[in-house]
């Protein structure tokens, strides 16, 4: 059931690196066929994105309450442990440490590359959000020279293809870096859900 997942693709050029940066969300089910169905296209997706020479970071609300982070491996739920094989045969490694909602941690950061990702913090959430924001810098080694991005979320309103004014803020952001860094070429992809009424 792709179409409640929502997943983007950004590749981004800067010098001689390249890495590719994906945003899920991937809201909670409760029924057991339909969370089956769900993880499995959802892992389909992210084979498919993931299946590059480049280093990739998975950033997002992945709603797994299940999984204990700090030892992924000790599942009972068959679908975590589809998610944790994939997981574990693409590299990578998950950087949030401390809860997101509640007491779980529910927003996560995956990165392949141990030196792409730093400065992983929790932090107070964003406008009305019941989720607190993970921030996180990504070391970008243009020509030698070593530059840090901040990740942003760029976020739609259900139905809607107008960019929010708090992703249109991050958006400026992003315009100032590519000014500022004409070297730097940024590949846009995207995802989008078809739902019948």
């Amino acid at each position: 059931c792709l179409q409640c997942i929502e997943v983007c693709a950004v590749d981004i050029h800067c010098g001689e690196s390249t890495f590719r940066l994906i945003n899920v969300y991937r809201p909670p089910v409760h029924d057991n066929v339909e969370q089956s169905e769900q993880l499995k296209s959802m892992v389909d997706c992210l084979i498919e994105l993931c299946s590059t020479n480049v280093s990739v970071i998975m950033a997002g609300d992945f709603n797994f309450p299940g999984i204990n982070w700090s030892c992924p491996n000790k599942t009972d739920d068959n679908n975590m442990a589809r998610f944790n094989l994939f997981v574990v045969r693409y590299a990578f490694e998950q950087l949030v440490s401390n809860p997101t909602r509640g007491g779980n941690i529910l927003d996560l950061i995956f990165c392949n590359d141990e030196f792409l990702i730093s400065d992983v913090n929790v932090d107070e959430p964003f406008g009305t959000s019941d989720h607190s924001s993970v921030k996180f810098s990504i070391q970008i080694d243009a020509d030698r020279n070593h530059a840090t991005a901040t990740s942003a979320n760029f976020s739609y309103n259900f139905n809607k293809a107008d960019i929010r004014e708090d992703a249109a803020k991050e958006l400026d952001k992003l315009v100032q870096l590519l000014i500022d860094n004409p070297e730097i070429k940024i590949e846009l992809g995207s995802h989008t859900d078809s739902i019948d009424d």
